[in-house]
């Protein structure tokens, strides 16, 4: 499968190369690629909703998402005052409804390959393994509802870590449960899949070392989430941080 493969020993080598490697020159260029990060290498592209759910067929596991998102939004619509929901299109609801706990077909991405270090940091083993950043390049022919991919970049009001965390989120429509399945998918139709979607892979055991650098560029837990959680979440990384030898 063409899903291209870019390994880095270390932070360093990261941040000297990652520009020259996917816009072939050292100018970042904000919007061109949306970021993901995993804590772990071998993870496919896959939502919270398909984890949970991916073993039911295509059109159930539209069903069970559907009854989700309707049993949530009656719930708040009888429960929260002032909640007017019926407005909200069905992705924002779907939004609301991941932001909240539902697991959804969502899958979060971010504009800055920073953000998607950390997410792939956060909670990552600082031993063994890789941790990998996707990089999804936005206007490939591939990336367009007609074969059933959708990004959608409108910030959701309500979702106050969206806009801290400079979040978009793709929705996947077709019976692939994984975005790398639908690549798959893709390239078996004949169509040109040629970097669309970058794997960046780096060790584990640089944890303490980016985080440490997140941290010296304002994003760590507390930016990233905000509030007395984002706080907690800090503290705790900082400390763990510190620890560390």
């Amino acid at each position: 499968m063409c899903i291209k493969t870019i390994n880095y020993n270390d932070w360093y080598s990261f941040v000297r190369d990652y520009k020259k490697d996917l816009y072939n020159d050292d100018i970042f260029r904000y919007g061109e690629y949306v970021f993901r990060g995993q804590k772990d290498e071998k993870w496919k592209l896959l939502s919270s909703f398909d984890r949970i759910y991916g073993n039911y067929d295509w059109q159930e596991r539209a069903d069970i998402e559907k009854q989700l998102i309707d049993r949530f939004i009656e719930n708040a619509k009888r429960i929260i005052p002032n909640a007017n929901l019926d407005c909200f299109s069905d992705v924002k609801k779907k939004n609301l409804a991941q932001h909240y706990g539902i697991p959804t077909r969502l899958l979060d991405w971010s504009y800055s390959p920073f953000v998607a270090l950390y997410f792939a940091y956060e909670e990552s083993s600082s031993e063994n393994g890789s941790v990998a950043i996707w990089c999804l390049k936005k206007n490939h022919e591939i990336w367009n509802s007609n074969l059933g991919f959708e990004l959608e970049e409108n910030i959701l009001s309500e979702n106050e870590r969206q806009k801290r965390q400079l979040g978009c989120f793709s929705i996947l429509n077709t019976p692939a449960k994984s975005i790398d399945e639908f690549v798959e998918f893709c390239e078996k139709q004949g169509i040109n899949v040629d970097n669309a979607l970058t794997k960046m892979v780096l060790p584990c055991a640089e944890r303490k070392r980016v985080l440490t650098e997140l941290l010296s560029m304002n994003i760590s837990a507390s930016t990233i989430f905000g509030g007395y959680e984002g706080c907690a979440r800090a503290a705790k990384t900082e400390l763990e941080l510190l620890l560390i030898k």
